[in-house]
């Protein structure tokens, strides 16, 4: 019996309310069964606005969520061209660096190179005087030793020479 008529008997009270006859002199029956007619009327014009709101601001709400959603791509289409912009910015700067150090590499190994060509050259001319200054020493020497040599022949040759004499005289 609950479950067909309802938890509270919904339909009996129902029927019982609208069933029942009002007689001609009985305001308070007219004034009551009006009053809930108005309540009823009022309930289900509050229900239709209710709805009639919900469905605006879902429409509003799901254009805002749209608005929303375009701004947050903008922002961050932009910040991510931002941030592109400063790393190229960035990039450019560390080329320039490096090229600038570079270029000054350069110009010192060029200035060590000439100055160690420099250096050698001197260093080739310094080796060649002393190298001359030597076959010179060494020349010198030379004729000196073998001037001493042909003076200890000579004397060797003049010793024999008067050794061979005086053997000669001897026999």
């Amino acid at each position: 019996m609950a479950i067909t008529s309802g938890q509270f008997n919904f339909q009996q009270i129902m029927d019982d309310f609208y069933g029942s006859k009002i007689e001609k002199d009985d305001d308070v029956g007219r004034a009551q069964k009006q009053a809930f007619q108005g309540n009823m009327i009022q309930s289900g014009f509050d229900s239709a606005l209710a709805q009639q709101m919900a469905t605006h601001n879902s429409a509003i709400a799901q254009e805002n969520m749209t608005h929303q959603a375009d701004l947050e791509q903008r922002n961050q289409s932009a910040n991510m061209e931002n941030e592109f912009n400063y790393g190229m910015r960035v990039m450019e700067a560390q080329f320039g660096y490096e090229n600038q150090f570079s270029n000054a590499q350069h110009d010192r190994d060029i200035g060590m190179l000439s100055a160690t060509g420099e250096q050698e050259r001197k260093n080739y001319s310094a080796k060649g005087q002393q190298d001359r200054l030597g076959q010179a020493e060494e020349g010198k020497q030379t004729r000196q030793t073998m001037q001493e040599a042909d003076k200890i022949k000579a004397n060797q040759s003049s010793r024999e020479s008067t050794r061979s004499r005086r053997m000669a005289r001897a026999f």
